[in-house]
């Protein structure tokens, strides 16, 4: 129904300002939602009961979802699949757009 925030923290969530970071959030064969930052291993945050996602709020990237805390720098890129990516799909977009922002 879309009134539940699902969160998921990454392995590697400490970065540092003024360097290139890949960040990604992805939802893992098991239905687990999964943060990782630079291709380190995320952490599953279970989204049981949170069915197919359908809800009318909007996305909201670069803050959280109640306007607080923004995010204080630049996005270079977003990209949104209907898969689950392979850990070499991954590595290779990783790859990919480290090489546009360095």
């Amino acid at each position: 129904d879309g009134s539940t925030v699902k969160t998921a923290s990454s392995a590697n969530d400490s970065v540092t300002a003024g360097q290139w970071h890949f960040v990604e959030a992805y939802y893992d064969e098991s239905g687990d939602m999964v943060c990782a930052v630079d291709l380190a291993d995320g952490t599953g945050t279970s989204t049981s009961g949170q069915g197919d996602c359908s809800h009318t709020n909007e996305l909201v990237i670069g803050q959280r979802h109640d306007g607080l805390v923004p995010f204080k720098g630049d996005i270079g890129e977003i990209r949104i699949y209907n898969r689950v990516l392979s850990t070499a799909e991954r590595t290779y977009i990783h790859n990919l757009t480290k090489g546009r922002y360095l």
